[in-house]
């Protein structure tokens, strides 16, 4: 599923120099997952820093590198600056898998007790009046056909929609 940069970047904040395009194959906001032709996201995390690892990232074969750190420059890939990493990256992964929570039914439970409890109770109840249902948390991907692994409570904008795709696909 290759696609322009300059179509992904449309309709987002960002600066792209003049007469650059790039087809990007992939997108990863983990420089240890990027493979040749994906575009990588550096994010500014609450632990690492995303833009310690773009030298990483590139090295592996990414094709251009979207930040918000002004500091972050190469002269073998396009840098992109953006004003918030995070938008971007929700924003570039909706378009990226073609709005796959569009054509879902998505369901957020949020609160500080009782949410694994709540989205198990709803999966069954869904499960037994004949929806095709999958569950996502703390105890991972719950969905038929996939193997059970545990994972961080909520993904990140891109590993999310990126399941969305992989579910709406199936």
């Amino acid at each position: 599923m290759k696609q322009s940069l300059v179509t992904l970047l449309n309709g987002l904040d960002s600066a792209l120099p003049p007469g650059v395009d790039v087809e990007v194959s992939g997108l990863q906001s983990d420089s240890r997952l990027v493979r040749p032709g994906d575009l990588f996201v550096a994010v500014k995390g609450y632990q690492a820093d995303g833009n310690a690892y773009v030298q990483d990232a590139i090295d592996r074969g990414a094709v251009a590198v979207i930040t918000s750190d002004p500091g972050v420059y190469s002269e073998q890939v396009p840098v992109i600056r953006v004003a918030n990493d995070r938008r971007a990256a929700s924003y570039l992964a909706d378009r990226f898998f073609h709005s796959p929570s569009t054509q879902l039914s998505v369901i957020g439970i949020t609160g500080t007790n009782g949410k694994t409890t709540t989205a198990t109770l709803l999966t069954s109840i869904l499960s037994e009046q004949g929806f095709r249902v999958a569950q996502m948390g703390t105890l991972g991907l719950i969905a038929p056909g996939y193997e059970r692994n545990k994972s961080l409570t909520t993904p990140d904008a891109i590993a999310l929609q990126r399941t969305f795709s992989r579910l709406l696909e199936d």
